[in-house]
């Protein structure tokens, strides 16, 4: 995807109401995800995108916000270790113990969302490796099962009609 596409897919799918935030929850930390609504394609005007920019835009957005919560926890774990270093100075056990375990949470999160952020890492890197393929070809591979469904949508759209 071009430089600034990402940023100009956002924006416009943002004004047209079909890019949707949202939070989830995950080892008590909450992370911020995108998702953009299925009725987006064909968007009005003319303008498309592909499933497969779609895709890649979303999972880059996403890996993007883990990123982000791994840099925080990051953060807060040095942040522990340091109050944990300087209690123990000053002889204050008990409060040390508690900072540690703090940390020893924080570590524990920042490795869900590493191993998270690879997950969605190592989708992105595979999407690449996609290729589209004509009408035709698919119809060459197409198994009797397949054929059976298809017929009966095809059937059932007629029906509509």
């Amino acid at each position: 995807m071009p430089e600034g596409t990402k940023e100009l897919l956002l924006i416009h799918f943002e004004e047209i109401g079909h890019l949707h935030k949202f939070s989830v929850e995950m080892n008590a930390e909450q992370i911020e995800c995108y998702k953009i609504t299925d009725d987006a394609y064909p968007v009005k005007g003319g303008f498309y995108v592909s499933d497969k920019e779609r895709a890649t835009m979303l999972l880059q957005l996403n890996v993007e916000q883990i990123s982000q919560k791994l840099e925080i926890l990051a953060q807060k774990i040095f942040s522990s270790h340091e109050e944990a270093s300087k209690l123990l100075k000053v002889k204050r056990k008990n409060k040390a113990k508690l900072m540690l375990r703090q940390e020893h949470t924080y570590h524990n999160y920042w490795e869900s969302f590493a191993v998270l952020k690879h997950q969605l890492e190592n989708q992105l890197s595979k999407i690449d490796a996609l290729e589209a393929v004509s009408y035709t070809h698919l119809r060459a591979h197409e198994t009797v099962l397949d054929l059976v469904c298809r017929l009966l949508l095809e059937k059932k759209k007629k029906k509509k009609k």
